[in-house]
């Protein structure tokens, strides 16, 4: 008799259903904002009246803000191929510059530098593991502007537009960090009317570089530091001088990227 109902006890276990443990769902899009602060420096040399006029480098305090999304086909951490979207906004705060009078020492103005990136970006992992390095392409469209408060003053605004590609190479350093760098050129493909009655062409070129280190803190945020410089040419007509801007920005940012 126990022997039978060790034999039926043994049967209703073997035929009770197994609950297979179900697979995790691919995370087929990751999604970050970002937000930080750091400093900045502008400068540029172009035509004003007839002469060269030249903004020594100038720092400020910067803001950068980030918008990121990331598309994949398969899992994002080992998908050998997906898409980054970016919309990046870095900007001056309280910048003042030197401002040459005509008639008076020369007084400090206000004035904003400010750069504007869209760029959509084909990831490529060289790898199968999520350690794996990567390389992106960020294709996009850029615009770099300085305006300054008071335009009566010899201080010109100006703007700057094209498109842009950059090469990126990305390594990871285990689990939580991230390098990255690559340089970038651009097609400056508008500029500004008040550049261009001073005899500045109407299109030029830029080139930069940018570099960055990234981790993750857990809870969904991460880290980011970012350095990035470029200058932009383009050439005077008409004997008039020479336009090159350059741009500095190195920021820290914190990035919230909901689970």
């Amino acid at each position: 008799m126990r022997a039978l109902l060790t034999a039926l006890a043994l049967s209703a276990v073997l035929a009770a259903p197994v609950a297979a443990q179900e697979p995790a769902p691919a995370e087929l899009t990751r999604f970050a904002l970002d937000a930080g602060l750091g400093l900045g420096t502008r400068g540029y040399e172009r035509p004003f009246d007839g002469q060269l006029q030249v903004l020594e480098t100038t720092p400020f305090v910067a803001a950068d803000l980030a918008l990121r999304l990331r598309r994949c086909a398969t899992d994002c951490p080992t998908a050998h191929y997906a898409l980054d979207f970016l919309l990046r906004y870095q900007t001056s705060l309280g910048m003042q510059v030197e401002a040459p009078m005509l008639f008076a020492l020369p007084g400090e103005v206000s004035a904003r530098s400010s750069r504007v990136e869209l760029s959509v970006a084909p990831l490529f992992r060289l790898g199968s593991a999520a350690s794996s390095p990567s390389i992106a392409v960020p294709i996009g469209a850029m615009l770099r502007a300085f305006q300054a408060e008071h335009r009566d003053l010899p201080l010109p605004s100006y703007s700057l537009f094209g498109p842009h590609l950059r090469v990126e190479g990305r390594l990871p350093l285990g689990d939580t960090f991230e390098l990255r760098a690559g340089p970038e050129a651009q097609w400056v493909a508008v500029i500004g009317n008040r550049l261009q009655d001073e005899g500045t062409a109407g299109s030029g070129f830029g080139l930069g570089f940018e570099v960055a280190a990234s981790a993750d803190v857990g809870s969904g945020l991460g880290l980011e530091l970012s350095y990035r410089q470029a200058h932009a040419f383009a050439s005077g007509e008409g004997g008039a001088a020479d336009f090159e801007d350059i741009e500095r920005y190195a920021t820290l940012q914190l990035s919230w990227r909901p689970q």
